[in-house]
């Protein structure tokens, strides 16, 4: 009898382990191989750009892209060409948003871009009157059960952060202003 509990305890324990095995991979989102978190970036050459200018345009495309002055400059030092920003976007779909940081740093003839610190914001359900916040990394740890939502927040978180990236590099390349206005 205690052979045969202790044959079914060691078969529960290897079926539970084998599902703990088995969890999501962001296949679409970029993961920075050194912090392992869920990172756009990038560095952008600008010929015949200073640091100034690339700075003045970061400064503008924040300003217009980031309606809520609180968050438009978490840290904005011109002398070091840096501006951090936290922004927060909302899904029109579900209630739910993302929030995140976008960081741009800048230097002559160059700049770089980092979106990180990115977090899911559920949507209040049921009992629950406040949203929950998440990181996004916390979804791999999801099981596989949980699949096709979890693919979908990762195609639309995919799609708002290349947008973002779509309109920072618009706007630091000086030729066209965001929301589609020429630079006279």
């Amino acid at each position: 009898m205690k052979l045969l509990f202790t044959l079914l305890f060691s078969l529960a324990f290897l079926v539970a382990s084998a599902q703990k095995a088995e969890r999501l991979t962001f296949a679409a989102l970029p993961v920075d191989s050194a912090t392992h978190l869920i990172t756009y970036t990038a560095v952008m050459p600008i010929a015949d750009a200073t640091k100034e200018q690339l700075y003045l345009r970061a400064k503008e495309w924040a300003a217009r892209f980031f309606v809520d002055s609180k968050t438009a400059g978490r840290i904005d030092d011109k002398e070091a060409g840096t501006m951090v920003c936290r922004g927060l976007i909302r899904r029109p779909d579900n209630g739910s948003a993302y929030e995140f940081t976008v960081s741009i740093y800048t230097k002559d003839a160059r700049y770089k871009y980092v979106i990180d610190q990115i977090t899911y914001q559920a949507p209040p359900v049921g009992m629950l009157l406040s949203p929950t916040f998440e990181p996004v990394e916390r979804w791999a740890t999801y099981s596989k059960m949980n699949a096709r939502i979890i693919e979908n927040r990762s195609t639309s978180l995919d799609a708002y952060m290349k947008g973002i990236v779509s309109e920072i590099t618009t706007a630091m390349s000086g030729k066209v202003l965001v929301g589609g206005k020429s630079n006279w």
